[in-house]
């Protein structure tokens, strides 16, 4: 008897096989992850600190319970972004302050400084780390110190969504617009008035920063930077698009494909494929053309049955269109040249084009036109996971013989 409950003994069934049996029922209940790029930007946008605004602030939902033993941060100089030394910045890792607006407590649980954020892509570290919480809000406030800080600083350079283009809500497919966000103080240390980047006419900021656990886990968004105007490829006719990547991390079951892109023109649907690396067809269908917006947004491809991306092995997933109609799309560039660490980024795979109907495939060109394979498409597999089985709460029992 437990609180006032019978645990009742099941005839004819051994206490191992009525365990197997409700081990099974638990783990019958499916839960759904992202494979693939899963951040949408349509460009860069910056935060000086200093001038007008003395702190800026990275808030972030921890992924794991550890010590948060260094982060590495995107600054951007010159005109417009930094002036001067470019200043000096503690950094300081805050607890939330539990209200419905999840500023920074002023609480610091680790701090340290940055001397040099001119160096632009920067790793600092907690000399003395502090024990974070798996599920718990958290900030890293970066504040100018500099003895004259409207001459001398820097600015924060991260991911930007162009409201005018629709941006969604939540503002990215993977994680919550709460969860990973940018705030700025424009008033003093003392007496802030923090500001959340986020909606209206300013469009939605977004960290672009890596957090690195004492235990070697690595959580954040590692992608720096948006081939927006220089490479963006349309889809029409011979010109076709594909992420090409090999699965790593164990097999994945995956239940659809989602991709951020636009339509240009014409009423014909776009063509999702699906290929094993020696050619052969998993699975291809269409996504209807009412489905898509001119600016660009997420749209979905839903497998007619689950596909298994075994792991260790290569495929690609082609979007191709008629001739009469045209779809277009950019990547955004992984961090993997400015010591981003994955799995802040996609780094199973790169996005290819081809001007030939997919006879032969060139790597995505780069702001500078040449191809490279740092570059992704704004995509994800949506995965079904088993859950892990929960062990039931307030229940005791006894072997029966």
């Amino acid at each position: 008897m437990i609180k006032g409950k019978m645990v009742r003994r099941v005839p004819g069934i051994r206490l191992t096989v009525f365990l197997a049996i409700l081990l099974c029922a638990i783990q019958g209940a499916s839960a759904q992850t992202y494979y693939g790029s899963k951040w949408a930007a349509d460009g860069l946008a910056n935060t000086v600190i200093g001038p007008g605004q003395i702190q800026g602030d990275y808030r972030f939902k921890s992924i794991h319970t550890g010590t948060l033993a260094a982060i590495h941060t995107y600054w951007q100089n010159g005109t417009g972004y930094g002036a001067g030394t470019g200043g000096t910045y503690r950094i300081d890792l805050e607890t939330d302050d539990g209200t419905a607006n999840h500023f920074a407590s002023g609480n610091v649980l680790a701090t340290t400084t940055e001397l040099q954020p001119n160096n632009l892509f920067v790793t600092e570290t907690f000399s003395s780390p502090a024990t974070i919480a798996s599920g718990v809000l958290y900030h890293i406030v970066y504040t100018n110190i500099d003895s004259n800080p409207s001459v001398n600083y820097t600015s924060l350079d991260m991911f930007w969504l162009d409201a005018a283009s629709g941006a969604p809500t939540p503002s990215q497919p993977s994680v919550s617009d709460t969860d990973w966000a940018h705030l700025y103080n424009s008033g003093s240390v003392s007496a802030p008035a923090w500001h959340w980047r986020h909606g209206g006419s300013e469009g939605d900021y977004m960290p672009t920063l890596e957090l690195v656990y004492g235990d070697g886990t690595i959580f954040g968004n590692g992608y720096m930077e948006v081939w927006i105007d220089t490479s963006r490829e349309n889809i029409s006719g011979n010109n076709q698009v594909r992420e090409t990547f090999t699965v790593s991390g164990g097999d994945k079951i995956a239940t659809s494909f989602s991709v951020r892109m636009r339509k240009d023109s014409g009423a014909d649907p776009l063509t999702v494929t699906l290929k094993t690396q020696a050619g052969a067809t998993v699975e291809s269908g269409t996504i209807s053309p009412g489905s898509f917006s001119s600016n660009d947004a997420w749209v979905t491809y839903t497998f007619t049955a689950a596909r298994t991306l075994a792991n260790g092995s290569t495929y690609n997933i082609i979007l191709s269109g008629a001739g009469t109609s045209s779809y277009s799309l950019f990547p955004i560039r992984k961090g993997i040249s400015y010591n981003f660490d994955t799995p802040t980024f996609f780094s199973d795979g790169y996005a290819q084009i081809s001007g030939s109907s997919g006879s032969s495939w060139t790597n995505w060109p780069d702001e500078s036109a040449n191809p490279s394979t740092e570059g992704d498409l704004q995509f994800f597999f949506t995965i079904a996971q088993h859950s892990p089985p929960v062990p039931p709460t307030g229940l005791a029992v006894t072997t029966v013989k």
